[in-house]
């Protein structure tokens, strides 16, 4: 899964595949967290998160 934000565009990927689109322009800045529910069992490996340049 791969996620990806550009000023106000927001791009989401599943196995290499784009799945979502979306523009937003309420927030130019701020932070991003995992949410999974209270009882779900997840693992998370190699997350990484890049300052991107235009």
């Amino acid at each position: 899964m791969r996620f990806e934000t550009r000023g106000d565009q927001l791009t989401m990927w599943v196995d290499g595949q784009e799945v979502l689109s979306a523009t937003d322009d309420r927030v130019d800045a701020g932070y991003f967290y995992l949410n999974v529910a209270y009882d779900a069992v997840v693992q998370f490996t190699e997350i990484r998160a890049y300052q991107m340049t235009e």
